[in-house]
């Protein structure tokens, strides 16, 4: 299993958590939308130009176990860490 994918989903799942966290506590309409844009941007540009590991996936080739290690990691600290902040803006929020 190329573990490279399941990494970018992280990174994508960390997107659109951030975005949503913004979305639901900034204020300003620039910095609630533009997270969400950017994902949105984010999305277009793997549709139009994939990222190696699911070219190679996509051919059944195989990809190199240090990326595949990487992004799992990336995605997972993405996710820890955005979460994390989530929940500390919104206990802050509530007093």
């Amino acid at each position: 299993m190329n573990w490279a994918i399941i990494g970018l989903l992280l990174v994508g799942l960390a997107q659109g958590i951030a975005s949503v966290a913004c979305w639901n506590l900034l204020t300003h309409p620039v910095s609630r939308a533009l997270p969400g844009v950017l994902t949105l941007a984010y999305y277009g540009a793997m549709w139009q130009w994939p990222h190696p590991s699911i070219t190679a996936a996509r051919t059944g080739q195989p990809y190199p176990d240090g990326d595949q290690v990487r992004l799992m990691l990336l995605g997972s600290a993405l996710i820890v860490g955005i979460v994390l902040l989530v929940r500390a803006l919104a206990r802050k929020g509530r007093g």
